[in-house]
């Protein structure tokens, strides 16, 4: 089957649907997946298995695609992808929340909201600017390393040149001698 193209590129997509089984109790590492719009507004944590899907996307406007693998994911899948994310996520979230709640304990909601909501706006303008690298300069997928490693190699450039350092702290100079000796003695 010959696989469509973008501009002489495959374009894959890739995703991760769950087979929801809530009657199943004994299936066979069933995990518990993540939904929304099942019968309520909230979102949903039913038993299930969820599969990772891959898609080839055409180019013409259709919600038709040909799939070419779909696995469904096991419980040491979870396991990867959780502490991978935990990890990444981790050394760079906690410190920043510490720093911020130390800085102002009573603005510490607003903070923390605004932190986290950079954070989102960050990762959407890297995939943003990802895309663009790659229509502007014709970039591969793997060669989107180079890029980010260069523009993360600029902005810690920038940040250690903008950063004020903390000044030393003064030490007080010494009082001279008679002074010291003419406020310790009682007045006669």
């Amino acid at each position: 089957m010959p696989l469509p193209r973008f501009h002489g590129r495959i374009v894959l997509t890739v995703d991760v649907s769950p087979w929801l089984r809530p009657d199943a109790a004994c299936s066979p590492e069933r995990l518990f997946c993540h939904v929304h719009g099942r019968s309520r507004a909230a979102a949903q944590i039913i038993p299930g298995w969820p599969y990772s899907f891959v898609a080839a996307l055409t180019p013409e406007r259709t919600s038709w695609t040909a799939v070419l693998d779909a696995v469904r994911l096991g419980p040491a899948d979870d396991v990867v992808w959780a502490v991978v994310w935990g990890v990444t996520v981790g050394i760079i979230v906690v410190p920043q929340q510490h720093r911020l709640i130390a800085l102002s304990p009573a603005a510490a909601p607003a903070l923390l909201g605004l932190n986290s909501s950079a954070l989102y706006i960050g990762v959407a303008l890297g995939g943003g600017f990802g895309g663009l690298a790659q229509e502007w300069l014709g970039l591969a997928p793997a060669e989107l390393g180079l890029v980010a490693a260069t523009v993360t190699a600029l902005t810690l450039l920038w940040h250690l040149g903008t950063t004020r350092h903390p000044a030393a702290p003064m030490t007080p100079e010494p009082a001279p001698a008679n002074q010291t000796e003419s406020k310790a003695r009682p007045a006669h």
